[in-house]
């Protein structure tokens, strides 16, 4: 969720972000998911999203697309610095 722009966009270029996001959340439209990404992308961070078709419980699908996340040799790296 974006409840708000920021006027300034920090350095988050040492950042791997993980957005975890469902596509049926009633009180969420679907593009905030993508907007938070952007505003986080726009400070240099490494940022992916992850959709799943729910609302905003926690799946199965969800912790098997974190656990690849973590996994990817960019993310060890960067947790290990």
């Amino acid at each position: 969720m974006v409840p708000l722009v920021p006027d300034l966009i920090r350095d988050f270029s040492h950042l791997s972000v993980f957005i975890g996001a469902g596509r049926l959340v009633p009180v969420i439209p679907s593009g905030q998911a993508e907007e938070l990404a952007a505003l986080i992308k726009s400070g240099g961070a490494d940022v992916t999203v992850s959709w799943h078709q729910g609302g905003r419980e926690l799946g199965e699908d969800d912790i098997q697309a974190a656990k690849r996340w973590l996994a990817r040799e960019n993310i060890r790296r960067k947790v290990a610095a």
